[in-house]
């Protein structure tokens, strides 16, 4: 089994802002019909019980996912409603980005885009992770001891 070098999953200031996103979305949609004066109340209960499921399915959905960085690649799972395996091999590692809107800048939290330089492998996104630049350099760092592993063995 590979050693972990790192592990983590999306920040809970992530997950908020996503589940936050949402809320606002459906407390407008909620607001039309309570204003429209709907004829029946279970149309604007079903319609608030949508609402508090999606935000709920959001927040767990956010959750569920954990990044790892090994001695050998790194990957990405998710354990939602199905369980969800990718990994990219650091031999096949072409960059390694980090993006930040103005929330994760103000926050601390962003996204690590490990990308594939192989038509057979796709990208890997670490979303919402805090300390990104951290998290990229250890990806770096984890890359060139890979591969001088390697080339010490030949």
């Amino acid at each position: 089994m590979d050693r972990i070098v790192w592990q983590g999953e999306p920040t809970v200031l992530a997950s908020l802002s996503f589940t936050v996103g949402i809320a606002l979305g459906i407390v407008s949609i909620v607001l039309i019909v309570f204003l429209s004066g709907s004829p029946s109340w279970w149309v604007q209960v079903l319609t608030l019980s949508v609402a508090v499921l999606m935000v709920t399915f959001g927040f767990y959905h956010g959750r569920s996912i954990t990044y790892i960085i090994s001695e050998h690649g790194v990957s990405r799972e998710c354990h939602y409603i199905a369980d969800e395996y990718n990994e990219l091999p650091f031999d096949k590692i072409a960059a390694v980005v980090v993006s930040q809107g103005i929330w994760g800048r103000l926050l601390s939290f962003g996204t690590v885009i490990v990308r594939s330089g192989s038509v057979s492998f796709q990208s890997i996104l670490f979303k919402g992770i805090k300390q990104p630049e951290q998290v990229r350099q250890i990806v770096l760092d984890a890359k060139e001891r890979f591969s001088t592993n390697c080339q010490t063995k030949w």
